[in-house]
């Protein structure tokens, strides 16, 4: 998971950086806002209150689907002085179906003695229901994968491995025995990002269609948790750090292993090729891309194979990686031949 199609287009990469940066802070902004008032709310001073206008207002919001909001307005008296409101919550009060819509004016109808719960410092601010609820909470946990999502993002735009340089400890580390090649990596952050984002992403669809539009608080918290560890797991579990190990000592080379499996290990004498590889990928509709892999071709106890080591979007970055193995493996000082059994 290098996001390769993603890296590749480093224009739309910052296209897709302007347009998503400016809607997540306002997303998170209107979220924490609103979270941070309705909280405060359950700390106001009350006051009764009676509805004085109260209708569904429809718009359309796409060619197939339509908008209910519901209009409030109510009036109350607070230090000697009669203040109207117009907020149900900190939050829109837009639904999305008119069975919800109609359910909520049905709850508010014109006339009804309600409470109103007011900030002293500015009655007309005033709500109707205050406290944290889920539907808060779905926002939240909504708002933090938007966060996460864009924050990846910005990693991918800003963050760019250095080219391959036998000298530099990112790429390589000397052991015991011989040395440790450090190949691009599936990173556990990655891994994390995206797996929260889709947790959080089928938590909020099961919870709605389930308990609608505001479940309760604690069903919420529980899902948001298990969206965490969801991704945490993935984390452990998928993240792969492949690494091409050589021992000098037994003239053996590790191959970088699979996910969930093992590392393959060939005499250097096994060792039969290590070329540059080319790829045309495709991204979107019309997006085309080149990837350059670095392969190993080689045979060892009756097997033969070619693996990919690592895959570059650069074939300077695939050459410098193959020479460095041809190099080091002996290949430059022997002709190629047939993999040894």
């Amino acid at each position: 998971m290098q996001f390769l199609s993603i890296r590749a287009k480093t224009g739309g990469l910052w296209v897709m950086i302007a347009i998503f940066t400016p809607l997540v802070l306002a997303l998170g902004w209107v979220v924490l806002d609103g979270f941070w008032w309705q909280d405060r709310a359950a700390e106001f001073p009350s006051a009764t209150a009676t509805v004085t206008k109260s209708e569904v207002h429809e718009s359309r919001r796409s060619r197939r689907g339509r908008s209910y909001t519901l209009h409030l307005a109510y009036t109350f008296s607070a230090d000697g002085r009669t203040h109207t409101a117009t907020r149900l919550r900190y939050y829109p009060s837009s639904s999305s179906g008119r069975t919800a819509a109609r359910e909520l004016h049905a709850q508010y109808p014109v006339g009804r003695t309600v409470i109103a719960y007011y900030p002293p410092d500015a009655p007309e601010l005033a709500v109707l229901e205050a406290g944290v609820q889920g539907t808060d909470w779905l926002r939240l946990m909504a708002a933090t994968a938007a966060t996460l999502l864009v924050a990846g993002l910005w990693g991918l735009a800003l963050t760019r491995r250095p080219p391959f340089d036998p000298e530099n400890p990112q790429w390589l580390a000397k052991t015991a025995s011989g040395w440790d090649v450090r190949l691009p990596a599936t990173t556990r952050r990655a891994v994390f990002i995206v797996g929260f984002a889709v947790a959080a992403a089928v938590a909020w669809f099961a919870l709605t269609i389930r308990y609608g539009d505001n479940p309760e608080p604690e069903v919420v918290g529980a899902a948001f948790a298990v969206a965490v560890a969801l991704a945490a797991a993935g984390a452990g579990l998928f993240a792969h750090y492949p690494v091409v190990s050589a021992d000098l000592d037994a003239e053996e080379l590790a191959l970088p292993a699979p996910w969930l499996g093992e590392a393959v290990r060939v005499p250097f004498r096994g060792v039969s090729s290590v070329e540059v590889r080319w790829e045309e990928k495709t991204a979107g509709r019309n997006g085309r891309y080149t990837v350059y892999h670095c392969d190993v071709g080689w045979g060892a106890n009756g097997r033969v194979g070619l693996t990919t080591v690592a895959t570059f979007l650069e074939p300077a970055q695939a050459e410098r990686l193959a020479l460095w193995l041809r190099l080091n493996c002996g290949l430059a000082e022997r002709e190629p031949a047939a993999a040894v059994n």
